[in-house]
């Protein structure tokens, strides 16, 4: 999947003027530039010249498991961020009872990354956001296939957050898809509120987080019979993009019922035979009701 555009520009950043000092008369000694001298200044930064930052995927590790005023933000200090064996960043799969991967990954610009503290929490306009959290993100009209969507926005899991300072805080994510953002599209067997969970990452912008957003795992075996809330968001399935690049990425496969072999709508009732145990599609049921009745008559 393409990288989305938020509606809040990212801060940008650049680097500041560095002004070392070297000496060579008498005696005094070439002082070499050290690190410090090269770090990233953010009281200097500059929003007009600094494209934001991008993500290059590495590598991904599969594991034979099966699924498992001004906008100020208050910051908290972090555990330790995931590295792999040789201190390299490593995202884990944060979504529990699936498939997806661990991914290596690279920040670029690497410096202007590392110039940044991380921390557990974040605060805009008087609400407290946290890693893990999922978060609505104003969307980018230009980029927005389906304004007119039954969620409106983008949805994405904090993964991270950095800031230069309380003006400069980037989020690290993972895009939630709305079935309009797929290649694909909608299926019929989307449900109105749906999401799909995926491993797309980015940084964007904190301030372009706009509220918290209330997401339920959905794990089908165990609720064949529920139907949900009418406007409870939810998500069952994933995409991995590591997969199928060209395609968009690969969806997971998701049980299949009734006579037709499709998967259910969670918005819609699926009815268990007393006769064979097996699930069938409402909708199904009441053709072939109408059918027998016809032929009947």
């Amino acid at each position: 999947m393409p990288p989305r555009k938020s509606k809040t520009p990212r801060r940008s950043a650049s680097h500041s003027d560095i002004s070392g000092t070297s000496r060579t008369n008498g005696d005094v000694p070439h002082r070499f530039k050290t690190k410090a001298d090269f770090k990233t200044d953010w009281s200097t930064v500059d929003t007009s010249n600094f494209s934001g930052f991008s993500i290059r995927y590495d590598s991904h590790i599969r594991h034979d498991k099966k699924p498992n005023a001004a906008k100020k933000r208050k910051l908290e200090e972090p555990e330790d961020e995931d590295k792999d064996e040789n201190g390299n960043p490593l995202q884990r799969n944060p979504f529990e009872g699936t498939s997806l991967p661990d991914t290596r990954y690279t920040v670029k610009p690497t410096q202007m990354w590392e110039d940044t503290s991380r921390y557990r929490k974040f605060t805009i306009q008087n609400e407290t956001f946290t890693v893990n959290d999922l978060v609505f993100i104003k969307a980018s009209e230009d980029q927005d296939p389906d304004p007119d969507s039954p969620i409106q926005g983008w949805v994405a899991k904090v993964l991270e957050v950095r800031a230069g300072d309380e003006q400069h805080v980037y989020l690290r994510i993972y895009w939630m898809y709305r079935p309009e953002d797929l290649p694909m599209g909608r299926q019929p067997y989307h449900g109105k509120n749906e999401l799909i969970a995926s491993n797309s990452m980015q940084i964007i912008d904190a301030t372009t987080v706009q509220a918290k957003a209330f997401v339920k795992h959905w794990v089908e075996q165990d609720n064949k019979g529920e139907v949900l809330d009418g406007d409870q968001m939810f998500w069952r399935q994933t995409l991995d993009v590591s997969k199928d690049t060209k395609k968009g990425g690969y969806l997971s496969e998701l049980t299949k019922h009734c006579i037709d072999e499709t998967p259910c709508n969670p918005d819609r009732l699926l009815i268990q035979c007393s006769r064979c145990d097996r699930w069938l599609h409402g909708a199904c049921v009441e053709k072939d009701a109408v059918r027998n009745a016809y032929k009947s008559h």
